[in-house]
């Protein structure tokens, strides 16, 4: 077996373990969605492609390690609604990471490699377990609505190099202080909407950015 094609486990409910072999090296889109009591995962260092929605919605899922060869993550929902799934390592070579990956999913801690140089829309949306988010200076677009409804966040850090802050960003969040940097130029409608806890919102010196109308915080 080279490839696990397209839906090849789709709502497979009384699947609970899986270990992919070594001769994989794909991973077609939907392959275990849906699959609601699968909680451990094993894939080899042979596999260098996942595809879209791979494992949404199996919310038994606790467990899975993405390993380094992997340069292809798919570009919507691969994780959301693993709303076990407390933790996952995001692999260096994959510099993107897509619409929705995380959106409902319980994560509580996430690094994100200073190889990633996006986040997607709705990335980490409804994520309320987050509490520390650290953005590296390779990231230089955060899309609409990557953080919002990120409750546990009180404080945000936009390095040097994001030229864009996307659509409601950070929409509904504990944030108290936000910092962006002399590198941002676009910051999208409602970025801080629904964020009453903030007290301090610095934006570096010089900075030519552009603000929507209800950019409101």
């Amino acid at each position: 077996v080279t490839s696990i094609g397209n839906e090849a486990f789709y709502l497979c409910r009384n699947l609970t373990n899986v270990t992919i072999p070594n001769s994989v090296t794909s991973i077609g889109d939907d392959a275990f969605c849906g699959c609601t009591n699968l909680r451990n995962v094993t894939i080899p260092e042979s596999v260098k492609s996942i595809g879209n929605n791979v494992f949404e919605g199996c919310s038994a899922l606790t467990e899975i390690t993405i390993p380094s060869t992997v340069t292809y993550m798919g570009e919507g929902s691969t994780f959301a609604g693993c709303t076990s799934l407390k933790t996952l390592t995001w692999p260096a070579s994959t510099p993107v990471i897509g619409a929705s990956t995380f959106m409902d999913s319980a994560l509580e801690t996430f690094t994100i490699p200073e190889t990633v140089t996006e986040i997607g829309n709705q990335a980490f949306m409804n994520c309320k377990g987050i509490k520390d988010i650290d953005i590296p200076s390779s990231v230089t677009k955060i899309g609409t609505s990557a953080f919002a409804n990120c409750t546990g966040i009180t404080e945000i850090v936009v390095p040097e190099g994001v030229t864009t802050l996307g659509n409601q960003a950070f929409f509904n969040t504990s944030l108290k202080t936000v910092s962006l940097p002399s590198t941002i130029t676009s910051i999208g409608s409602k970025a801080f909407n629904q964020n009453p806890s903030i007290t301090k919102f610095t934006i570096a010196d010089g900075t030519p950015y552009s603000v929507s109308e209800d950019m409101s915080i």
